[in-house]
C-alpha cells in the first residue's frame, strides 16, 4: 500500500512540474493591450535579445501559458529601451504567441512584468 501511495505522489509531482529550458529570445515592445508593437533594435539596427529560461505554468487543467524567466537587471535594461507607454515582451519570431517576462530580483522575489499573454491549450 505504501508503494502505491509513493508512486501516486511521484506521478502527481511530475505532472505538476513547470517545464523549463535555458534560451535566449528576441524582445519586442508593445502596448499593454497588444494593439501596437515593434521589434526592439539597438543603435546599430540589430534586434535586441535577452537570455533566460522559457517556462510553462498551468492556468487550469489543460491550459497553460509560457513566460521567460529573466533577471531584474536584464529586464529593466531592455524595458527602459521601449518607447513610453510600451513594455518589453519576449518572442522567438513574429508568429510567436503572446508571452510575458517573469522577473527575478536579487533577493529571490519575483513578479510578472506587465504585458499581454495568450493561453495555450494542451492537446495531449
Amino acid at each position: 500500500m505504501n508503494k502505491i501511495r509513493l508512486i501516486i505522489t511521484l506521478v502527481l509531482l511530475l505532472l505538476n512540474q513547470t517545464k523549463a529550458y535555458a534560451a535566449w529570445t528576441y524582445v519586442f515592445c508593445a502596448t499593454s493591450d497588444g494593439k501596437d508593437w515593434y521589434w526592439l533594435k539597438d543603435s546599430y539596427d540589430n534586434y535586441v535579445t535577452i537570455s533566460g529560461q522559457w517556462r510553462e505554468s498551468p492556468i487550469v487543467w489543460g491550459k497553460y501559458f509560457k513566460y521567460m524567466s529573466v533577471s531584474e537587471t536584464d529586464y529593466l535594461s531592455v524595458n527602459s529601451q521601449c518607447h513610453e507607454g510600451y513594455v518589453a515582451q519576449p518572442a522567438n519570431n513574429k508568429l510567436s504567441d503572446w508571452q510575458r517576462f517573469r522577473v527575478y530580483k536579487p533577493n529571490g522575489e519575483n513578479y510578472y512584468a506587465p504585458g499581454k499573454y495568450g493561453e495555450i491549450i494542451a492537446l495531449g
